[in-house]
């Protein structure tokens, strides 16, 4: 954010700043590097760089997928003016050509190269404020679960796959039933390794639970100790389910395994529910998986941690589920492992005495189903395309891929643009 005193008129490159914003404001798209309008100023201090960048690529998204006379809500367009991004105060990034570079703190930027996630980080925050506000607000009465009914059925409690336990737990609480009876056992519910590994971590994107190590990172990690994630161990999470209902029965020392149920059959599991039927836990893409990433730490920064979970897994959830895009999937250099790593979680299964429904055999993740399996990990170009999809309200009218996205290489308004160009991009049409 640029200021200037009051009492002195503005300088040619304060001028021309002025004149961007008016350009943005009016629904323009040319990039800051070729534009030489000017205006006076409006107030007493310029929005940041990303404030205006993401303004700029806002507009671009609403000709893209509506028309070339489209432009964004004026409400939205103030709302990212008056935005500030989570983990740096104001002020933020000056304008190139603005100001001088002092030498000391964050230089002046070219908005139109500032790194997608910067923008990415932006646009959570009013993501943020939007689920928040379409959940009722800070105050809002957390969701409870239906009430014990006297003479209702003893249903099993759920653990395993986080993915498939909520959408199953979400589903029955729905229908006006409870899950966990303390004598009808517990279901461990499973799928393929890879499923697993990315069900576990798309549940705690949508956990708000803060700061969370990116995809990359995270699944990366995973070879490198050898371990699986709690979600994806549907034996080691049967055992931790015995011990413990071992010890609260008083019998540690001889654990009875036949109250906990390995699922790895979808079509099974409402009869072992009993209840008639069960959707398929929602399809998210990719990209939308990242963002939810993003949305929910800014969450977590508002609300306390369930209720923010809540808002993550409804709210959120309901407008990223079937978008279109590939689904998240465990990079092609890891197929190796998870080979061999759900032949051995297969194995495990064999000698353990746990009843299971379904073939054991669904627990492994083949190299060759892998290598086919439409599946991918986020874009930074796809994200901040859902970014800004959801923000203008068109996640759904818009027609053909995401802008940014691996499938649509050339025309991607989010990529590093030319400085050169007239428009910032090539095909664009200055207004």
């Amino acid at each position: 954010m640029t200021g200037r005193p009051s009492e002195r008129p503005p300088s040619p490159g304060e001028a021309r700043a002025w004149g961007w914003l008016a350009h943005l404001r009016d629904g323009g798209t040319t990039a800051w590097s070729s534009w030489s309008g000017t205006a006076e100023p409006g107030a007493r201090v310029l929005p940041g760089a990303q404030h205006l960048e993401l303004v700029r690529r806002l507009n671009l998204q609403a000709r893209t997928d509506v028309g070339p006379t489209a432009r964004p809500d004026p409400a939205l367009v103030e709302r990212v003016l008056a935005a500030s991004p989570p983990g740096r105060g104001r002020p933020e990034l000056d304008l190139v050509g603005v100001v001088p570079d002092r030498g000391w703190g964050l230089a002046p930027v070219d908005p139109t190269l500032l790194p997608r996630p910067e923008l990415v980080r932006l646009a959570s925050v009013l993501l943020a404020e939007d689920v928040l506000a379409a959940g009722g607000g800070r105050d809002a009465s957390p969701v409870q679960p239906p009430p014990r009914r006297r003479l209702a059925r003893r249903r099993p409690s759920v653990a395993g796959d986080p993915w498939l336990v909520d959408a199953a737990r979400t589903q029955v609480h729905a229908a006006g039933h409870r899950l966990g009876h303390p004598d009808a056992g517990v279901l461990v519910l499973g799928a393929d390794l890879a499923t697993m590994i990315a069900d576990t971590w798309t549940a705690r994107a949508f956990a708000c639970r803060g700061r969370l190590t990116g995809w990359e990172a995270w699944v990366r990690q995973l070879p490198e100790r050898d371990l699986l994630p709690r979600g994806a161990d549907p034996v080691g999470t049967a055992h931790a389910r015995t011990a413990l209902r071992a010890g609260l029965a008083g019998r540690v020392s001889d654990p009875d395994t036949r109250g906990v149920n390995v699922v790895l059959d979808p079509a099974l599991l409402p009869g072992l529910l009993r209840v008639r039927s069960l959707d398929a836990p929602p399809a998210v893409p990719a990209d939308a998986v990242e963002l939810a990433r993003r949305v929910s730490a800014t969450l977590a920064l508002r609300v306390p941690q369930e209720r923010g979970r809540h808002l993550m897994r409804t709210v959120f959830l309901g407008r990223v589920a079937g978008l279109p895009g590939p689904p998240l999937g465990v990079p092609a250099e890891l197929h190796r492992w998870v080979h061999r790593r759900s032949q051995r979680l297969r194995r495990e299964l064999a000698d353990s005495r746990y009843p299971v429904h379904g073939r054991p055999g669904r627990l492994v993740s083949g190299p060759v189903a892998l290598a086919r399996r439409e599946s991918a990990e986020p874009d930074e170009g796809g994200v901040l395309a859902t970014a800004l999809r959801l923000l203008t309200g068109t996640e759904r009218s818009a027609t053909g891929p995401a802008a940014g996205s691996a499938t649509a290489p050339h025309s991607d308004p989010h990529r590093p643009l030319d400085p050169h160009h007239p428009h910032g991009l090539q095909g664009g049409t200055p207004r």
